[in-house]
């Protein structure tokens, strides 16, 4: 099996690399202070890191359906997923947190079109009113 990463890999993971070091880790105390104040309800800066994730190219890195995501495998999403592993926050702006990650693929093959307008379009476009922790 080769386990080599592609180049597309390589340098999305460079992109996520850059994405945590500069916008998520430095947000993370200001984003933990809008979770505890308000539990209920997704904090502003987390919306605003979702959109910078979209705008770099790093929305839906964990969807393997190419409409939707990148349509990596997962030897190539394994390493963005080992980086944000630690990082919940980069998870939620890149919209790879759990359980999305894990339903997305499995939806968009055997969902119903019932079930993709009103679960996986609203939460792989970011539309979805969920609130993930």
């Amino acid at each position: 099996m080769d386990i080599a990463r592609s180049e597309r890999s390589t340098e999305l993971a460079a992109d996520l690399r850059t994405f945590v070091d500069e916008a998520v880790r430095p947000a993370r105390a200001m984003n933990d202070a809008a979770v505890a104040a308000s539990p209920d309800r997704q904090p502003a800066i987390a919306a605003e890191l979702q959109q910078s994730a979209r705008d770099a190219g790093l929305w839906n890195l964990c969807v393997r359906h190419l409409e939707h995501g990148p349509g990596l495998t997962f030897v190539e999403d394994a390493p963005l997923a080992e980086m944000m592993g630690p990082h919940p926050l980069a998870q939620e702006a890149t919209n790879c947190d759990p359980p999305s990650n894990v339903n997305a693929d499995t939806m968009f093959v055997y969902g119903s079109r019932e079930q993709h307008e009103r679960w996986l379009l609203p939460s792989s476009t970011g539309r979805s009113s969920r609130r993930s922790r």
